[in-house]
């Protein structure tokens, strides 16, 4: 009996271990591209994997030019976690992005937001967003699965 137990320890340990080595693993090919503000308080970070975050609170800010406008065509997937609205143009153009997150906090996505994203095929939409301007999610030949 005590020697069944040990090796359901011993086990449990070896898993642990390994689990712990697959995530050092993991974030080691996590390295960031490139990271910065979108908003007063809204902050992005792309990953060089193509996984972008954007965090933070409020509204992302409309911006002439993206902050990261040169790396749009590396965004694959995105998170957007604590933002109250999506800017117009936010995604516009990107063609690789292929699944969008939105988080329960956002209310509004704007103009544009999604448009000519050839490769989106999944993105989450909350019940709570109560505006999406026009044209967010055109230039698309498919319909999009929420």
């Amino acid at each position: 009996m005590k020697q069944q137990f040990n090796k359901k320890i011993l086990v449990g340990a070896l898993l642990c271990i390994l689990a712990l080595m697959l995530c050092a693993f993991a974030s080691a090919d996590r390295e960031i591209e490139t990271e910065g503000s979108c908003g007063p308080s809204a902050y992005y970070k792309l990953y060089s994997d193509g996984y972008m975050i954007i965090s933070g609170s409020g509204p992302m800010d409309d911006y002439n030019e993206l902050p990261y406008h040169g790396y749009i065509y590396d965004i694959k997937v995105v998170h957007i976690t604590g933002i109250s609205h999506i800017r117009s143009g936010a995604f516009r153009g990107a063609r690789n992005l292929i699944e969008v997150k939105i988080s329960d906090s956002v209310k509004s996505i704007g103009y544009c937001a999604f448009y000519n994203c050839f490769s989106l095929k999944s993105i989450t939409i909350p019940d709570g967003v109560t505006e999406i301007g026009s044209s967010a999610f055109d230039g698309r030949e498919d319909e999009i699965r929420n």
